[in-house]
């Protein structure tokens, strides 16, 4: 079975990577089931990308053993949010769409729409897209940490929407964000979500006011979308699992591994189909 979501927020605490290592260690040294290691593996090798020591991260993502979906989902995920975080969306799209297949295929409704978040990320000329099978997948759980997703997809959509001058439909995102914060997320995410839904209205008003001014969530995530991940502080709110996401990774000079074998998974056109058939799994 999939590690519990819980437990892992337990463990992790994106402004302090390095701690966030230590305890997932200790964890991975206590289990005796060898899946449950083995994705904590993986977030070990998360822990070591937000400290920019992407070969380690690598390095332990190879060590591995892939023998669940929720192994694969999670292995392919980090190995895409390595190289987004080095400036190589590129690169990371056929790891995304790896993960989400087989997020998709066990039902693992919170991993699935992780890797199509990160998709949305990866691909902003095709974000809509990402973003609308996201909330598709959603549709099938009734888990109120997964249900959470629903904050930061409509919070980066408003973002989009703005940027392209669609205010309306930026205000129409950030009040769905805050309405999901409200049943579902954290009383930081509704002040942050309070603030964006102002800065759509200020600007739909026609206010003097920037459009975007300098996000006023802490940068501590997405890196740590931030500080998950090395990524951009702009505009960000938090992931169901990190304390805030930004929309776009931080570009860093660190050149990706050359592609494993999972990557041939790259198709040319996004697979969107709708998977809600398979039952959902509990994530927390």
């Amino acid at each position: 079975m999939s590690v519990s979501q819980i437990l892992l927020d337990e463990l992790w605490d994106f402004a302090d990577p390095v701690g966030s290592e230590a305890r997932l260690r200790g964890a991975r040294e206590a289990a005796t089931d060898p899946a449950t290691r083995a994705e904590l593996e993986t977030q070990i090798a998360r822990a070591l990308g937000l400290q920019e020591r992407f070969d380690d991260a690598d390095a332990v993502l190879d060590a591995v053993s892939i023998e669940s979906a929720a192994v694969a989902a999670r292995t392919a995920l980090e190995r895409g949010r390595l190289r987004t975080s080095a400036g190589r969306p590129d690169a990371a799209v056929a790891y995304f769409l790896a993960a989400a297949d087989a997020a998709s295929a066990d039902g693992l409704v919170f991993l699935q729409v992780d890797a199509l978040h990160m998709l949305a990320i990866a691909e902003p000329e095709q974000s809509e897209t990402w973003t609308d099978a996201a909330l598709r997948a959603l549709e099938t759980s009734d888990d109120p940490r997964t249900l959470r997703w629903r904050v930061s997809l409509h919070n980066n959509a408003g973002w989009a929407d703005l940027d392209a001058g669609r205010r309306a439909d930026a205000i129409a995102h950030f009040e769905a964000a805050r309405d999901a914060a409200i049943r579902w997320g954290t009383p930081q995410q509704v002040l942050w979500a309070d603030e964006a839904v102002a800065q759509a209205r200020d600007a739909a008003a026609g206010s003097s006011e920037t459009a975007r001014n300098p996000s006023p969530i802490p940068s501590a995530e997405r890196t740590a979308v931030t500080t998950d991940e090395q990524h951009s502080p702009e505009h960000h709110v938090p992931l169901p699992d990190e304390p805030s996401i930004p929309e776009l990774e931080a570009d860093e000079t660190v050149p990706p591994r050359p592609e494993e074998p999972i990557a041939d998974a790259l198709r040319a056109e996004p697979d969107v189909e709708d998977h809600s058939e398979h039952p959902a799994h509990g994530t927390g």
